[in-house]
């Protein structure tokens, strides 16, 4: 919920902030009086959707105006009546903020309400901006449905508890029956959804399907949510249900197809003109195509520009050029939401993302095959690189019309981040299975490199982490001689001796 102006309200402001000197959306002591943003002050002036509360009146008292004088009246009215009595936005965030996204905003108006389609997947990495894209979507199209409904499943609710919710918002009659199951309650809210438009949309809905299975199934005793999503599918309704995720629920997976009513949109990062936008508000230097090269990076990931923008501002004095000379990239908070999902893979996920990460560069799924010493089958392989690409873990490239396989940039510094702490851990425990399983140094590494960053050598990585870990050189060295005896007795060696032999040469190397 939130105010806009009135247009006779826009004129009173007008004349407020020239008597102060201010531009409408230029002058950053104005937006930072109303501890908002430049895109926020945009849009109070642009009337097309509404802000919050707080803002709206904090910009109205930076230029001395009474707020009530100057919102809209009826859209107040319409706001605080009709609408309140036919949407139940829970755990909706407003989207302030946002930026762009105009293609996959028509995009999924037009399927949803256009083309009716009953079941539509909001996936993407961590940070991306489904849930605001999805908010921005709700306020556009909140006119042409009768019923909003929008629940995050973070905390993982039972379905039972969702559906009651559900059912009392659409039929404020319904009462609860211990002697119903769950079955019959999703009858019911199909039932709810015949009558009326409604949509309803499911935030995290990942927080319900289990850890370390490559097939996204459920956690134990959640499997119902895979049924509402099978009635869902299968039942002629004027209604969707919109799932914000960052993996892909198989259920969806296997029903969608180009004009089936069950659809996924892949969120991927803005637009190069979108994108600029947060570097404008954090007011960065333009030098040449810095800001080209640094959403380039960051792949237009809105949250981690956020981040880089907030560091490059207060530490580089708004340099993009002098932070691009550092050869680095920042993870911050991204860091946490790609450790919540890399926790989630499965072991031998976890093997291919560290395959791909140490190549820093594309790989074909036939030299992955090679490299792999599980002695997984080309089939299984496939499957797997499947599964992380509906986790938005990887990305595919053509190179001589063959699929190459990699990471973005953001997501192999935090995997080779990953593999540098395990493989460290298991070596000071006198363990080999990373040492075993993957190559430190492979011929792929010594080919020309097609990377946006200068190769980083592994090696030196996993040296720097193990004089931390075991104090001195010395023990380090002498940790690994003891784990270079003990593989001469085992027949399967994998890449562990080679490994050693690198790692020992390392630290030769930095006493010379």
């Amino acid at each position: 919920m939130g105010f806009r102006a009135s247009q006779e309200g826009l004129e009173i402001v007008d004349k407020a902030r020239k008597q102060k000197g201010w531009t409408k959306t230029q002058t950053p002591i104005w937006w930072q009086t109303a501890y908002a943003s430049r895109a926020t002050l945009r849009r109070f002036w642009e009337r097309k959707r509404p802000i919050k509360p707080e803002y709206f009146i904090a910009i109205c008292n930076a230029v001395g105006v009474n707020w009530e004088e100057i919102v809209d009246k009826n859209s107040l009215l319409y706001h605080q009546t009709h609408q309140m009595s036919r949407q139940d936005l829970g755990d909706a965030p407003e989207a302030y903020d946002f930026y762009g996204r105009k293609e996959e905003l028509s995009l999924l108006e037009q399927w949803i309400v256009k083309e009716n389609c009953r079941l539509v997947a909001l996936c993407g990495i961590g940070g991306i901006g489904k849930t605001y894209l999805a908010a921005e979507l709700v306020n556009n199209i909140r006119n042409q449905v009768d019923y909003l409904f929008w629940r995050s499943l973070r905390s993982s609710p039972p379905l039972e508890d969702i559906l009651a919710t559900m059912l009392r918002f659409l039929s404020p009659e319904w009462e609860a029956d211990a002697a119903q199951g769950l079955s019959q309650n999703i009858s019911q809210l199909m039932g709810c959804l015949r009558n009326h438009r409604c949509l309803i949309v499911l935030d995290d809905f990942d927080a319900v399907l289990q850890n370390g299975d490559r097939t996204v199934s459920y956690l134990p005793g959640y499997e119902g949510y895979g049924e509402l999503l099978k009635r869902w599918t299968e039942t002629s309704t004027k209604s969707c249900l919109l799932l914000l995720s960052r993996e892909k629920p198989r259920e969806i997976a296997f029903k969608e197809r180009k004009n089936s009513p069950v659809r996924s949109y892949k969120l991927t990062g803005l637009q190069l003109s979108e994108a600029e936008e947060i570097l404008k508000d954090k007011e960065l230097l333009r030098d040449g195509n810095a800001w080209e090269d640094l959403i380039r990076i960051y792949r237009g990931h809105p949250l981690a520009l956020q981040i880089v923008s907030t560091i490059i501002h207060e530490s580089f004095n708004g340099s993009v050029t002098t932070f691009l000379e550092e050869k680095t990239i920042i993870l911050g908070d991204i860091s946490i939401l790609l450790s919540q999902q890399f926790k989630r893979l499965s072991s031998l996920e976890k093997e291919i993302m560290y395959w791909l990460a140490l190549q820093q560069q594309p790989i074909s799924i036939l030299q992955l095959q090679l490299y792999v010493k599980s002695q997984i089958t080309s089939s299984v392989l496939l499957e797997v690189l499947t599964s992380l690409g509906w986790r938005s873990l990887i990305e595919k490239t053509a190179e001589d019309n063959e699929v190459m396989f990699t990471l973005q940039p953001m997501v192999m510094k935090f995997t080779i981040s990953e593999f540098v702490n395990q493989i460290c851990s298991e070596i000071s425990q006198g363990q080999i299975k990373l040492l075993k399983s993957h190559a430190l140094v492979t011929e792929y590494h010594l080919s020309e490199q097609k990377t946006e960053f200068p190769y980083r050598p592994i090696l030196p990585m996993i040296k720097n982490k193990l004089l931390g870990l075991l104090t001195d050189k010395n023990t380090a060295i002498e940790r690994l001689r003891t784990l270079q005896s003990t593989i001469r007795e085992n027949q399967d060696k994998g890449y562990s001796e080679n490994n050693i032999l690198n790692l020992l040469a390392q630290f030769n190397e930095s006493s010379q």
